[in-house]
């Protein structure tokens, strides 16, 4: 029995070889590249510049729970001012995507947004309060738009520099006496 090898064996043969060899280079690059990142200025030539940064540990004692509020902890968050000290009047201006001018359009609602604040000696809550309008044409809603700090509907103002701010006016009033 005379077994003649298929026209596509052959060719199949090659093909495989090549691919084996193309496996082997990759794979002698690949240690090349793990060998080079894994030197450091202990293992190598390499200065001590060129290591890459220490990754601390955590310090942090493990205890079972999982982080930030735990489910039985009752949480507080800010509360509307019923008397705030200020209010602002945000109205809506300009014009409806239809064209209507917002200056013809009676309000609708407002919305409030509260900012409370620690001034030198006590805490100054202004309420900011934009306009909705209704178009009488498209019947499109529009609201003022905020300024741009207030983001939330009950929030702290700004941080501000606390002693600084005294102190410089403290000492602009003394030269002024003075």
């Amino acid at each position: 029995m005379n077994e003649t090898p298929c026209p596509n064996c052959e060719r199949l043969e090659a093909r495989i070889r090549e691919l084996e060899a193309q496996i082997a280079a990759l794979l002698k690059r690949l240690q090349e590249l793990e060998g080079r990142q894994a030197k450091n200025s202990h293992t190598s030539n390499q200065p001590p510049s060129q290591d890459k940064p220490w990754q601390p540990k955590s310090e942090r004692q493990k205890t079972g729970r999982s982080s930030g509020a735990q489910p039985d902890h009752p949480g507080t968050t800010l509360k509307i001012s019923v008397h705030p000290d200020h209010t602002v009047h945000l109205p809506v201006t300009g014009h409806c995507t239809c064209g209507q001018v917002w200056d013809d359009v009676p309000v609708d609602t407002q919305v409030a947004r509260q900012v409370h604040d620690l001034p030198a000696w006590q805490l100054q809550v202004t309420e900011y309060r934009a306009d909705v309008k209704i178009c009488p044409g498209c019947h499109h809603r529009q609201r003022a738009p905020f300024p741009t700090h207030v983001t939330a509907q009950v929030q702290y103002g700004p941080p501000r520099v606390s002693t600084g701010e005294g102190i410089a006016t403290s000492t602009k009033a003394q030269e002024a006496g003075a």
